[in-house]
This record gives structure tokens, sequence and C-alpha cells, in this order.
């Protein structure tokens, strides 16, 4: 799992309400061969993907930010999940114990083919992220449903996702939208980033459909720019605890797309050794994004 897991997606509600927001109007038909996503209650810029663990329904947030996928408590014991402590610790300095899922069965209503089986389990005495799921179940790496020759396709606009040849993907991203954008993996990055301008500065960014907020953090030079100007705002839940954090309006350009965000300024720990920010879903309204196992590739309208 990355370093700063789920940004605010999760926060600001407790875990006997349901994950899904009500909807309040009717959805768009479905594109051939896609499954439907709903909006995350407590974070509406979020997607859920439905996701069946050893026969129990569960909302999981696709979160390119995590290069593993995780089952809440909650869930793992409504579920009846199998889990063993083999002392796997996760996160920056000493990080946090979690447990390795034994999952017998694994299912995406709708999406034939799928069969994830690497999961890790948060417990609720751990982290906030645990303690403040607002209903969700955990998180799902889309990267982890790409293969070699298919793409996973999130289209943030009709709440949608489906895999594609990844031949085709080029096609669709021109048919989705003007305004184009390419992140892409390092060697040195679990995560695929990109370079985004904000005011005159540029930062590297991970593509973060998990976090509610794009995010820099206050030592970064883009974070030190803003924070003369920055409001304080709520405290966010991360993976290791939860830390203060400021706003600031400010215009970002990350390929040819343009974005005028309030962006999140967090106090860095030694859970931010190789992250200076993300780029939060807040950034990908009307975007349609081609996950591959190496990079991303998206269009915004």
């Amino acid at each position: 799992m990355r370093c700063a897991v789920a940004l605010l997606v999760l926060a600001a509600c407790g875990q006997s309400v349901s994950a899904v927001a009500i909807r309040t109007v009717p959805p768009p038909p479905l594109a051939p061969g896609a499954i439907r996503l709903e909006r995350a209650r407590c974070g509406p810029d979020a997607l859920l993907m439905p996701a069946v663990l050893d026969g129990t329904l569960g909302w999981f947030v696709i979160d390119s930010g995590a290069f593993t996928n995780v089952v809440f408590e909650e869930f793992a014991t409504r579920a009846k999940l199998t889990h063993v402590n083999n002392g796997e610790r996760v996160g920056g300095g000493l990080g946090i114990p979690v447990a390795t899922v034994e999952l017998k069965s694994f299912a995406v209503p709708g999406l034939p083919g799928v069969d994830l089986r690497n999961f890790l389990m948060l417990s609720t005495a751990s982290s906030p992220l645990a303690r403040h799921a607002c209903g969700v179940a955990g998180v799902i790496s889309p990267a982890l449903l790409a293969t070699h020759d298919l793409a996973v396709v999130v289209d943030f606009t009709s709440a949608q996702l489906l895999r594609m040849p990844l031949d085709e993907v080029d096609a669709h991203l021109a048919a989705a939208g003007t305004y184009h954008f390419v992140a892409e993996r390092t060697d040195s990055e679990y995560t695929a980033g990109i370079d985004v301008e904000i005011g005159a500065r540029k930062l590297r960014l991970m593509v973060d459909t998990g976090a509610c907020c794009t995010w820099v953090t206050t030592t970064s030079g883009v974070g030190r720019d803003l924070h003369p100007r920055s409001v304080a705002r709520g405290n966010i839940g991360r993976l290791l605890g939860a830390t203060p954090s400021r706003s600031a309006r400010a215009l970002l350009r990350f390929g040819d797309v343009g974005r005028l965000l309030d962006v999140r300024l967090l106090t860095p720990d030694e859970n931010d050794a190789r992250e200076s920010g993300g780029l939060g879903a807040d950034a990908l309204r009307d975007c349609t994004i081609a996950i591959l196992q190496t990079g991303m590739r998206g269009a915004c309208r």
C-alpha cells in the first residue's frame, strides 16, 4: 500500500452508514461491457466499485494510488474473512501492522474473468482509515485489474468501468474528451505520476483516484508558495494517523488539462518519504482514464 492512503475520501463519517451516496438523477445507460460504479457517500468525487469476497458484497474505493488491495476490519468481520498475521507492516518508519487475507473466492459482478486474491486487512485499532471507513469495505488498486493486453477504463462522468483491449484505448479516449494527459510509472515509483504545473512551479504528483482532494506537502516548493494565502481546514485521516491540513485555490495544468482547485497542504511526516503530493479525484471530474499496468492515459471534457 502506498504511504499516504486514501486522503479524506472516507473521513467525517462513521462505519454504520451506507458507503453509497443517494442518487438524485437517473444514471446514464451502461456502455457495452461496462459495470456501474457508485459515488462515495463521504466524498462524492471518489468512485466505488462492487466486489464479492467469499460471498459477501462490499463497495471498494478505486484507488490508483494503492499498489495492493485492502479490506477494512469491519468488512472483514462481516464477511467472515480468514486472515493471518505474518508480521507484515506498511507505511513509513515502523509502519503499522496488517494481516494477510486468505480469500476463498473473489468476483466483480458484471465483470467476468477477474480474480484478485492479494488483499491485506487494516484493523480498526491501527489506522483512522479503518476507523472512519464510512461504510466502505476497503480499496482496490485498478492497476491490478489490468493485464498485459487489457486496460481498465474508468469514466468519472458517467461512473462506469470496463476493461478493453489496449489497441482500442486511443480511439476510446479520443471520443471521450478533447483535453488529454499521460501519466507514467518510473523505476523509482510504485504508481503512475505526472508533472503538474501549479502556479509558477512544476511538481510531479502521483495520480491518486482514491484521494478526494489534490494535495501537496508544505515542504514542497508549491506548498511553500501556497502556504501564505492558505486557510486552515480540518484534520485529514491518513494511514498512520490524522494530520492538520490547510487549503489554497490554485490553477493546475497537466497535459492539456487545466483545473482551478482548492489544493490541500499537508505537513509531511515519515510517511511522505517519497511523495510530494497527489492529483486527486477532484482533478478528474469529467475525465475518462485508461489504467494500464505501467501507467495511465486520460481524456477530459
